[in-house]
């Protein structure tokens, strides 16, 4: 994210103190109430709609967005947990699972906030990254938060504008919260016995459940021996994989790997012969790359931009010039989390119970690398079975994807070098 000159684009920070007229004296019960404008325009106070700070960070619910004066839109993705926040110019996405944001460039040690069944985003992060000014002034008896375009009108002059009507809508909360109190009566009153509060009703106000973890189902060196038993076992589970393909080996079973793109999942490259001399230098990765996609485009008609190196992206063969070759030749490269199997003379039963305990470790997303052992079927099918039965979520990985890999690189491209 490029720095912004100092200007409008800044964030505002406006401390300021004032006193609405004609509110109960004891605000103190109300410590979390919050006004949050966007430009000109109050929202409802509601426990969904009201901002909150946290660990000195200020969050707003996403859902102000859908205000389109501020030209900037929100896609939510319920299924897999992600917040995706654009306009003409630049978008950004937030990964609940992975805690992070990201965008064409680079990712971002900022995350969502789930609270009072709704998402809430980190709005200063947001405000700053699409050119909008954040304003907050800390007031009696509740702070204002404000998102305006560049060039909006202070806040001041907001203020001096809608007093009134910031003290209309917080009286009308309050006469909310004390109607609720007042009809009903204490242990013992009579029924319909006026009760002055001395505390709002104890209403807890539920936050948005965590989203469950996500789970990458990936092959390697495809297609092989067992693809067919493979892909029986995926339907069987109603489950979706990605397949990164070997160059030769689709050349000698075409018809596995029409099924494998025909069948819904997605699909990758590792190479056209998998061999050491695909790592000798860039352009040696690159040329078999392209060989492998055009290939597939001939078998298929589909070409990929995912690559995943055989022996993962920490090999000590591959360079980093390795790696920016292939960002800018327009691949991303992804790594996993834990291999299903690998290790000589293993039994079954190991190689489960590891992916078990890497499903159940503190990571939110899990990479599971399947290969081409003759015990893999029976592998994938006991997962398979331990995943639908806990709350997982599988998904596929696509390019718009942010990848994981060892390096953390979430770049989608590299300019070209001056001349």
């Amino acid at each position: 994210m490029k720095k912004k000159k100092a200007s409008a684009f800044l964030l505002a920070v406006v401390l300021v103190a004032f006193v609405f007229a004609a509110l109960p004296a004891d605000a103190s019960i109300l410590d979390d109430i919050a006004f949050m404008v966007v430009n000109d325009n109050i929202m409802e106070l509601k426990t969904n709609t009201m901002p909150f700070i946290q660990s000195g960070k200020y969050y707003v619910p996403y859902t102000i967005f859908s205000d389109l004066s501020l030209g900037v839109y929100p896609f939510y993705d319920t299924s897999n947990y992600r917040l995706t926040l654009l306009n003409k110019r630049a978008s950004l996405t937030f990964d609940s699972p992975k805690g992070v944001a990201y965008d064409r460039e680079k990712q971002y040690n900022e995350k969502l906030v789930g609270r009072n069944g709704t998402v809430y985003v980190p709005i200063e992060f947001v405000c700053e990254y699409f050119g909008l000014e954040f304003q907050y002034a800390s007031v009696q008896p509740a702070p204002i938060y404000r998102i305006i375009l560049p060039g909006g009108s202070s806040l001041s002059t907001f203020r001096g504008n809608a007093r009134d009507m910031l003290s209309a809508v917080y009286a009308k909360y309050i006469t909310g919260i004390y109607i609720d109190s007042e009809t009903s009566s204490p242990p013992g009153a009579s029924p319909g016995t006026q009760v002055t509060p001395s505390a709002a009703p104890a209403t807890p106000t539920p936050s948005a459940p965590p989203p469950p973890k996500m789970v990458y189902i990936t092959f390697d060196s495809m297609p092989s021996q067992d693809t067919e038993l493979i892909l029986d076992i995926l339907d069987a589970a109603s489950a979706k994989a990605t397949f990164f393909l070997l160059g030769s080996a689709v050349r000698e079973n075409p018809g596995a790997t029409r099924r494998i793109i025909g069948s819904g999942h997605q699909v990758g490259l590792c190479g056209y012969t998998g061999s050491d001399a695909m790592l000798e230098s860039p352009a040696a990765l690159t040329d078999e790359l392209l060989r492998t996609n055009e290939l597939l485009n001939v078998i298929s008609g589909k070409k990929t931009r995912l690559f995943r190196f055989i022996q993962g992206s920490d090999d000590k063969t591959v360079t980093a010039e390795m790696r920016d070759a292939l960002i800018f030749a327009g691949y991303r490269y992804w790594d996993w989390t834990v291999r299903a199997g690998g290790l000589p003379g293993e039994p079954v039963s190991t190689a489960v119970n590891r992916i078990i305990t890497a499903l159940n470790g503190s990571g939110s997303s899990v990479v599971i690398s399947f290969g081409t052992g003759e015990d893999t079927p029976e592998i994938l099918a006991k997962v398979l079975e331990y995943i639908n039965s806990n709350d997982y979520i599988i998904r596929l990985i696509y390019a718009s994807e942010m990848p994981i890999n060892r390096h953390g690189d979430v770049r989608t491209e590299l300019l070209r070098p001056q001349q």
